[in-house]
């Protein structure tokens, strides 16, 4: 990967935050709630946009349940671009 690179060649705290927020992307569905005219810059990320809250609810919702799955967790993250997830094993 490109970015892994990047990152790797020219080091620093906060490319590898924006690099680990990447990979998290990438191997979790995300919805990013943003006004509309954000909506195809944030498709490039790998996210997916939406106007709400309720859009981003419901949309988890009918996801989970095409994958027949009723019993999960859901993570919202209020101001998400000035916070790094961590999951505890």
């Amino acid at each position: 990967m490109q970015f892994e690179k990047d990152v790797r060649a020219d080091f620093s705290i906060p490319a590898f935050v924006a690099f680990k927020t990447r990979c998290i992307v990438n191997s979790l569905t995300t919805y990013l709630v943003t006004k509309p005219e954000n909506f195809e810059f944030v498709r490039q990320t790998g996210q997916i946009p939406v106007a709400s809250l309720e859009e981003a609810w419901l949309l988890a919702q009918q996801e989970l349940a095409k994958q027949g799955k009723d019993d999960y967790k859901i993570t919202i993250m209020g101001h998400a671009s000035a916070t790094m997830p961590v999951l505890e094993a």
